[in-house]
């Protein structure tokens, strides 16, 4: 009987760690800038990033070792990264990827992986070395990226061929091969990891892939073959707007597009993430760009996310280039420091206010009943003080042509005292006066968090997942002990 109250209390403790583990996170793609990996790391950090997609190329680790990532601190456990997103290629080289020739090889033998199917082989040896930083691996990168999009019209009723899939450089069959070899041997050597295709754009290409299969004899499907969804989006290419609530607004349409596909193929993703998306600082091309646009698509992104069940997303990318400006910091290539944008500190923002706390639903319908029409607003409470809710408020942007022509608007709350408005930079920038039972206050289009102070509310907002963590085990560890000492009287 003891063991069994011991089982059932560690199957506990194992679904609160995967409850925590389904917390929203900002990711980054990393980028390289002449700095040591553990150097980089601390901007990670320092900017409040909570997990990373790492490039995991067959030919990077047969020339270099297939520990070499562990070896040079591209990780950062320790520093609170976790759910490390992995997108595997073969051989890549500028940009270029190849196949490996063994993909019809069988993927076992006499039980074990066949060492002739060399993508097999990669899968087996690289999720078993990194099985406690990954929590999912990408197949491909964008590998339904085209040189005409109308490629793509053509999908929803014929495979995608070779000659289009430029980037893969392979037909829809040959993908679904791959993401079947890739299943196979991870959930054999670490079941936990989902398997997922490489940050898609067209949703027609993943219906391709629930439809189709690499082998007519059992006419199993890519449906069979991957648990989660990963998809990329860059606002810019989605909307011809050039406000920040208007690039949220697309990226719900672009997350829904996927979504229908899934629904109608029986498709049900066990994880969603997001492992590209990014805001110009800049214009360039024809597209708008500007710092404000960046940081305040940031700052909202996380609660949009949320609501359509999006548990991460990787901001591309770290830093800036001569020609490119979409990073959380200025360009420091070739310096010894880096200077965080403001975007950076809106990433920081929520990871330090923020990640400790879920969304109410609830709670923000009751909210936005108060609100005026042109203002949105999220709640979150405490995942350890029910009663604990704190709010993010903002003045719409979509009907007007930048976040900056954006007018502020007067907002008034029930309340029970004062309340305590906060910034992007985290700093207390005001305090709304409590009369008649509520407050008043100003917001624009960059999203501020407040609370009522009478409320009850035992700290400040800052992030204690650590401490969460601390009183969730502690508790158990008691429980336990308890139970075990009531068993032996």
């Amino acid at each position: 009987m003891k063991l069994i109250l011991n089982l059932l209390i560690f199957f506990v403790f194992l679904q609160f760690v995967n409850a925590a583990q389904q917390q929203y996170q900002y990711g980054i793609n990393g980028g390289y800038y002449g700095w040591s990996g553990e150097k980089q790391n601390q901007l990670y950090v320092e900017a409040g990033i909570q997990s990373a997609r790492m490039l995991f190329p067959y030919s990077f680790f047969e020339q270099w070792g297939m520990r070499i990532l562990i070896d040079n601190h591209s990780f950062n456990k320790s520093l609170g990264m976790t759910d490390y997103v992995a997108f595997l290629t073969y051989n890549q080289s500028a940009g270029v990827y190849t196949l490996p020739t063994s993909l019809y090889e069988p993927i076992w033998s006499n039980g074990q992986v066949n060492k002739n199917n060399l993508w097999a082989v990669f899968i087996n040896q690289s999720v078993s070395t990194y099985k406690d930083y990954i929590t999912l691996l990408e197949i491909w990168n964008e590998p339904d990226f085209i040189n005409d999009w109308r490629y793509s019209l053509t999908w929803w009723n014929s495979p995608p061929t070779a000659q289009q899939l430029v980037r893969f450089g392979g037909d829809i069959y040959t993908y679904i091969r791959l993401l079947r070899i890739t299943y196979e041997v991870t959930k054999r050597v670490a079941p936990s990891i989902y398997v997922t295709v490489g940050g898609l754009g067209y949703p027609q290409f993943l219906d391709a892939v629930l439809r189709y299969t690499d082998n007519s004899a059992d006419g199993l499907t890519g449906i069979n073959y991957i648990d989660a969804m990963s998809t990329h989006f860059y606002p810019y290419l989605a909307t011809s707007k050039t406000d920040s609530d208007s690039y949220v607004m697309a990226y719900t349409e672009h997350i829904n597009a996927f979504k229908n596909v899934s629904k109608t193929r029986g498709f049900k993703p066990k994880y969603w993430v997001v492992t590209e998306t990014g805001v110009s600082t800049k214009p360039f091309d024809n597209y708008y760009g500007s710092e404000v646009l960046q940081r305040n698509y940031f700052m909202k992104l996380p609660s949009i996310s949320i609501i359509n069940g999006v548990t991460q997303n990787h901001v591309f990318v770290t830093g800036d280039t001569d020609n490119e400006w979409f990073g959380l910091f200025y360009n420091f290539i070739g310096k010894d420091s880096a200077k965080m944008k403001d975007s950076a500190k809106a990433v920081r923002f929520w990871k330090q206010n923020m990640s400790n706390r879920v969304r109410s639903d609830s709670q923000s319908n009751l909210l936005v009943s108060q609100l005026p029409s042109n203002v949105v607003g999220h709640a979150y409470v405490s995942l350890t003080n029910s009663t604990d809710f704190v709010y993010i408020i903002w003045a719409n942007s979509s009907t007007y042509k930048y976040d900056e022509d954006t007018p502020s608007v007067k907002v008034t709350l029930k309340s029970s005292g004062e309340y305590k408005l906060i910034d992007y930079t985290g700093a207390y920038f005001k305090l709304a006066p409590f009369s008649n039972n509520s407050v008043t206050f100003t917001v624009d289009s960059t999203p501020i968090l407040c609370y009522d102070t009478f409320s009850t509310h035992n700290e400040d907002p800052v992030n204690s997942s650590s401490k969460l963590y601390t009183i969730f085990t502690i508790s158990l560890i008691v429980l336990l002990l308890t139970i075990n000492l009531l068993f032996n009287f």
